[in-house]
C-alpha cells in the first residue's frame, strides 16, 4: 500500500528527528541535567543551545572525553531515577527526583542516593579528567554539601578540584562502594 507523499515526508522527518535525539553525542564541557515534563535535557555549555533530550527509555552516551554516561535506570521502581555513569571506572551516581529518596527500594548500581530537593543539577566537566561537580543552582542548606573523592587518588585539601561536590542533595550516607563522602566547610 503506497502512502501518499506527505504522509511519508512527515514520517520520515519525525524519524529522523527522534533518531538524532536519541544517538546524539556530547563533547567536553559543561553540562546541565534537569527535569522537563517527565523527560531530560543535557545542555552542553560549550555549544550553547545544543540540547539532547530523552525519554525514560533512552540512553545518551557522552563522548569518551566527557567519560560520564546518563542512564535512566528501567528498572527502578520510580521512573524518575537515572544514573551518572563513570564509563572509565564503572562507577555510579544516582539521582532522585522523587520526594523522598528512601522510599525507593531500588539499589542495584547505586553507590550514591540521594533526595532530589531542587529541579535542576549541573554537571561540571572542566575539573580534572574523571573528576566533576554536581551543584544546585538554588542556594541554601549549604549545611548538606558534601565533597566526593575517589579512594585510588586526589588530596582532600584539594577535593574543590578533583572531588565530586554535591550540594542541596539531602542526606547522604557516609562511606559506600568506593567513593568517601566528606562534609565541605
Amino acid at each position: 500500500m503506497k502512502y501518499p507523499t506527505i504522509f511519508s515526508s512527515l514520517t520520515i522527518s519525525a524519524l529522523a528527528v527522534f533518531s538524532c535525539v536519541a544517538a546524539s553525542r556530547l563533547s567536553d564541557g559543561i553540562y546541565t541535567i534537569r527535569s522537563s515534563q517527565g523527560s531530560y535535557l543535557i545542555d552542553n555549555k560549550a555549544t550553547p543551545g545544543d540540547l539532547v533530550q530523552f525519554s525514560r527509555d533512552t540512553t545518551v552516551t557522552s563522548s569518551p572525553t566527557a567519560q560520564w554516561t546518563v542512564v535512566q535506570n528501567e528498572a527502578a521502581s520510580n521512573p524518575n531515577l537515572f544514573s551518572i555513569q563513570n564509563r572509565q571506572s564503572n562507577l555510579y551516581l544516582s539521582l532522585d527526583h522523587s520526594t523522598d529518596a528512601r522510599r525507593n527500594p531500588y539499589t542495584n548500581n547505586e553507590p550514591l542516593r540521594m533526595q532530589k530537593e531542587y529541579q535542576d543539577w549541573y554537571l561540571d566537566t572542566t575539573a580534572s579528567a574523571g573528576y566533576y561537580d554536581i551543584v544546585s543552582p538554588v542556594m541554601g542548606h549549604q549545611e548538606k554539601a558534601y565533597a566526593i573523592k575517589s579512594p585510588d587518588g586526589g588530596d582532600p585539601d584539594q577535593r574543590e578540584d578533583r572531588g565530586l561536590t554535591l550540594k542541596n542533595v539531602g542526606e547522604l550516607p557516609s562511606t559506600h562502594q568506593g567513593w568517601l563522602f566528606e562534609a565541605v566547610k
